[in-house]
């Protein structure tokens, strides 16, 4: 962790790491804020999170992601989400990645799985750059 500058990681709940001697806010807030723009179904606030480049395997670009994603929000007539084991690590002083249990659910669909999402500061705010589902 020193090799690439990270002087403290805190506990994603404490809210925040240090990164080259400034303080950047990695824990609650982003994730309350992530998850209440979903839970809410707000697709324009869930869709900030994520880098503007952002797309998965399944789609060719951010605008067919993104249009998923707005079907996948707007469909249900609620959502409920749940995050426990948050842990945060520093990758480079600008990439961290977080792992953690989501439980997910709607009136059309539940699961309980185990999420990787690495976030880049880009521009003073952290956004989602790769999401995965990890299998053990």
């Amino acid at each position: 962790m020193d090799s690439v500058g990270w002087h403290r990681v805190e506990n994603a709940g404490a809210g925040a790491i240090g990164v080259g001697g400034k303080q950047y806010e990695t824990g609650r807030e982003p994730r309350r804020k992530l998850a209440s723009g979903w839970v809410e179904q707000e697709v324009s606030r869930y869709l900030d999170y994520y880098s503007p480049d952002y797309t998965s395997d399944n789609y060719n670009n951010h605008q067919a992601w993104a249009k998923s994603r707005d079907r996948s929000l707007t469909r249900p007539s609620y959502i409920r989400i749940q995050l426990d084991d948050v842990q945060v690590v520093p990758l480079t002083p600008q990439t961290i990645q977080v792992t953690f249990w989501q439980a997910y659910e709607s009136n059309t669909f539940k699961d309980r799985v185990r999420k990787k999402l690495v976030w880049q500061n880009q521009n003073d705010q952290w956004k989602i750059v790769q999401e995965n589902v990890l299998y053990d």
